[in-house]
C-alpha cells in the first residue's frame, strides 16, 4: 500500500481489533457478494495522513481488487476518529458499486480528491496481491511488524512520475 503524500515515510497500522471490527462490519454487510472470497483490510497512520485499504480477491485468483481510501490527519484534532470513519464509510461505497457493476466500475489507478462531508477524502483502486507482496516482504527481510515503519523509495519511474504528478 502506497501514501498519497511524497512526504509520508514512516507509519504504524491501525489498531488490529479496529482492523477485525472493520473486517466484520465489512463481511456482514457483503456477505452474498464476498461468498467465495477473501477480503483482506489493512490501514496505516502517517504522521499527516490515513490510509485504508479494504481488498477483496476470489479464492484460487491471484488478482485482487483494492479500494484504497486517503485523508488528511492531525495527531491532536478531536475530529480524527470521525476521519477514519470517513475511510470506512467510502471504502464501503466504492465496494458496493464495484459490486453492483459486477466488477466494471470505474475508479481512478492514481489518487483523486473528491470531497465528501465539507473535507477532501482521496481515492484509488490497484490490483496488488497482498499476500504476494507479504512473502515477497518476507524473502527480501522486510517484516512490516514494527511499531513504527518506514516507506521504502521506489526505484521505479512510474512510481516516482505519478509522485512528482501528485504534489
Amino acid at each position: 500500500m502506497s501514501p498519497r503524500r511524497a512526504s509520508s515515510k514512516k507509519w504504524t497500522t491501525f489498531p488490529p481489533e479496529f482492523i477485525d471490527q472493520v473486517t466484520g462490519v465489512f463481511k456482514e454487510t457483503f456477505a452474498k457478494s464476498l461468498a467465495d472470497s477473501n477480503l483482506i483490510v489493512d490501514g496505516r497512520i502517517y504522521p499527516e495522513e490515513l490510509v485504508l485499504r479494504v481488498g477483496v480477491r476470489e479464492k484460487g485468483r491471484l488478482k485482487q481488487s483494492n479500494f484504497e481510501v486517503s485523508t488528511d490527519y492531525e495527531a491532536d484534532v478531536p475530529e480524527s476518529l470521525d476521519r477514519i470513519h470517513c475511510l470506512v464509510d467510502v471504502a464501503a461505497s466504492m465496494m458496493l458499486e464495484f459490486f453492483d457493476s459486477e466488477g466494471e466500475a470505474e475508479f481512478p489507478f492514481v489518487w483523486k480528491e473528491y470531497p465528501y462531508k465539507g473535507k477532501p477524502i482521496y481515492l484509488q483502486i490497484n490490483a496488488e496481491n497482498t499476500d504476494l507482496e507479504a512473502q515477497a516482504d518476507a524473502f527480501l527481510g522486510i517484516s512490516g511488524e514494527e511499531l513504527l515503519n518506514e516507506q521504502p523509495t521506489s526505484e521505479d519511474a512510474l512510481d516516482r512520475a505519478e509522485q512528482e504528478l501528485l504534489h
